[in-house]
């Protein structure tokens, strides 16, 4: 698979913004500093790499910090740690954040359909997610992304390694399938199917 020289620039673009050398493997997550997130996880996961020997990602976080003193503890272990962790607070154009990223991670502990989900795979990103809400109808596991039982620290550190052990090849051909699942999800796609969902309830009632 050629990856399109639009694709490059954008990319290049994105990453001279925040700074982040051509090479590092990013990975991004967004959404508010609080439990139910669970950002911890992601930093868990990576610190467990790092103990291990083994290549570690960067990590990019998009959103607000509506819990302090969980971000001020994520911090103190990620400098203790040594994690390359930026905060970039709340995004307000999150194109250049997407365009920036190796691949997403969501690892809520609680979700409903994630918009930030769509949103990567829109932008061909793999995804990793925790097996919460839709992201089971979302993620496919080696096809699109990895999923992992919530809480799974040593879970998601296997898929983060898988993923970062793949070809860049590989990795795009992940990222191209998740696109594929944005197309159910458009607002005309949703109309149809709640209308189909009517019109075979209503269907016997008429009859």
């Amino acid at each position: 698979m050629t990856i399109p020289s639009r694709v490059i620039k954008e990319r290049r673009r994105a990453r001279a913004h925040f700074g982040i050398p051509e090479a590092s493997f990013v990975v991004g997550t967004a959404g508010r500093i609080y439990d139910i997130k669970n950002p911890g996880l992601l930093l868990d996961a990576i610190i467990e790499l790092g103990r291990a020997g083994l290549p570690t990602p960067m990590v990019l976080h998009a959103g607000a910090a509506t819990d302090p003193a969980l971000k001020a503890d994520l911090d103190q272990r990620i400098r203790q740690e040594g994690v390359a962790w930026r905060w970039l607070g709340k995004v307000h154009d999150m194109s250049p954040f997407y365009a920036s990223l190796d691949s997403f991670a969501l690892t809520s502990k609680v979700e409903g359909l994630p918009n930030v989900v769509l949103e990567a795979f829109a932008a061909a990103l793999p995804a990793l997610g925790t097996r919460v809400g839709d992201m089971e109808r979302l993620i496919i596991p080696e096809e699109n992304g990895y999923l992992v039982e919530s809480g799974s620290v040593r879970g998601l550190a296997n898929a983060l390694e898988r993923l970062m052990t793949l070809s860049r090849k590989s990795q795009r051909s992940m990222g191209m399938n998740g696109r594929r699942i944005v197309a159910e999800y458009t607002i005309d796609a949703l109309v149809e199917s709640t209308l189909d969902v009517y019109s075979r309830v209503l269907r016997p009632a008429m009859h």
